[in-house]
């Protein structure tokens, strides 16, 4: 039952991500005037809901590369590590997540707030440990799917950036601070 499962989930995500990268061509297509950015560097701060409801903080460090001037479309990638309850005070989770994905935005004139779509594809490990009387530590690792939409705005250089996720296993919203680079 839990395999049949996991395969609907990811044949949901597996058409979720089609779906964002369709829509990135409508977003491409609405920015003519495009500054000559070549990405971005950011550390970002999220909080995740599991399947099991189990709420997870993150803290990752992201990166984006625009393969050719004015393209919306970005190549990047995410690390990231977290921490959280999952289930009694007894019990601790560790979160990994490795993953690499596209991007497109689209701006504002001046580049003062923009709009992005993207998806990830990469690799979750979780450790799972109790305490007491019945300790024991449980890993699981397994393959990632995510739909990424948010805003950015700020300056030249330094951005603010929220974001929401929906995993192949739950969800999230993201808080990222950014620098472009050109």
């Amino acid at each position: 039952m839990e395999m049949v499962r996991r395969l609907n989930i990811r044949r949901r995500m597996k058409r979720i991500l089609c779906f964002l990268l369709l829509a990135t061509t409508a977003v491409a297509s609405a920015d003519d005037e495009r500054v000559d950015d070549h990405g971005y560097v950011a550390t970002s701060w999220a909080v995740l809901w599991t399947a099991a409801d189990a709420a997870t903080g993150l803290l990752g460090l992201e990166g984006a590369y625009r393969p050719a001037p004015k393209m919306p479309l970005l190549l990047r990638a995410f690390v990231g590590r977290g921490s959280g309850a999952d289930g009694g005070e007894d019990t601790r989770t560790t979160l990994y997540h490795l993953r690499v994905g596209i991007e497109a935005d689209s701006c504002t004139p001046g580049r003062g707030a923009c709009v992005f779509v993207g998806g990830d594809a990469g690799w979750r490990v979780s450790e799972t440990s109790t305490r007491g009387p019945d300790a024991m530590t449980s890993d699981t690792s397994g393959s990632l799917y995510v739909g990424r939409l948010g805003v950015d705005a700020g300056g030249d250089y330094l951005r603010f950036r929220v974001e929401t996720e929906l995993t192949s296993d739950g969800g999230g919203i993201q808080l990222a601070l950014m620098h472009r680079f050109y």
